[in-house]
């Protein structure tokens, strides 16, 4: 498991608050930071990485995952 930041922006985009949180992989991360921001913009960060797009709030591919690669190499 890895340890994940949450941060949840107000509309101008800083920040509101920040939740640190260890998840398996990064869409779980992910997943949680939509329930728990939900309706606010939020940025997810593994480390020095931002894994979230917060203008679209889309997952960035997780390649430490295999069947994520997988899907993405077919796509």
């Amino acid at each position: 498991m890895e340890t994940y930041e949450i941060r949840v922006l107000n509309d101008d985009m800083t920040t509101h608050s920040v939740l640190e949180q260890q998840f398996i992989n990064d869409a779980s991360a992910i997943r949680t930071a939509r329930m728990f921001a939900e309706p606010r913009p939020f940025e997810v960060w593994r480390g020095l990485l931002c894994i979230s797009d917060i203008l679209r709030f889309k997952a960035q591919p997780d390649f430490s995952n295999r069947a994520a690669v997988q899907r993405i190499a077919r796509s």
